[in-house]
C-alpha cells in the first residue's frame, strides 16, 4: 500500500512542478499554434490528456492538468467547457488504463488477490 501511496504523491508533485513552471505550458503552445478548428482543439485535448496519462501515470493529474491548460483556449475559441470537461474526463478515466505503471494497474496488479497461483 505504501508503493501506490508513494507512486500517487510522486505523480502529485510532478503535476505541480509542471504547472508552476510552466513547463507544461511551453509543450502545449507548439501544438496550440497549429490548431484552428474545434475538431483540432478537441483532437490537442485528448493527445495531451494521454501524454500527461502515460507521462505520470495519475488519472486525477492526466485530468486536471490539460483541463487548467486548455480553458483560455476554449473560451477564446467560443467553445463551452462542459466539452473541455467531457474531453479530459473521458481520455484520462479510459486512457489511464492502458498505462502499465499507472496507479490503477498497479492496485490491480499488486493486489495479491489478482494473481493466480
Amino acid at each position: 500500500m505504501l508503493g501506490t501511496v508513494a507512486l500517487l504523491m510522486l505523480a502529485t508533485a510532478l503535476g505541480g512542478i509542471l504547472e508552476e513552471t510552466g513547463s507544461f505550458e511551453v509543450l502545449t503552445k507548439k501544438m496550440m499554434s497549429k490548431v484552428h478548428t474545434t475538431g483540432s482543439l478537441i483532437s490537442a485535448t485528448i493527445f495531451s490528456t494521454f501524454i500527461v496519462a502515460f507521462a505520470s501515470g495519475a488519472q486525477f493529474l492526466a485530468i486536471i492538468l490539460p483541463a487548467r491548460t486548455f480553458v483560455g483556449n476554449y473560451k477564446e475559441m467560443g467553445i463551452d467547457t462542459k466539452n473541455l470537461s467531457r474531453c479530459v474526463e473521458a481520455a484520462g478515466t479510459v486512457g489511464i488504463n492502458l498505462v502499465p505503471w499507472g496507479g490503477t494497474c498497479y492496485i490491480c496488479c499488486g493486489n495479491p488477490w489478482c494473481q493466480s497461483g
